[in-house]
């Protein structure tokens, strides 16, 4: 697990969670699934 620091926007806690990415590249759509992200 990462430690992230505060929100940079609103200063509050940031937590871990994990969700889904969607990525373009050169016209094909990628989905990389359970990414951790930090989310306040």
């Amino acid at each position: 697990m990462h430690e992230y620091g505060d929100c940079s926007f609103c200063g509050r806690e940031v937590k871990e969670e994990v969700a889904a990415l969607d990525y373009c590249y050169k016209g094909n759509l990628y989905v990389f699934r359970e990414v951790p992200v930090g989310v306040c």
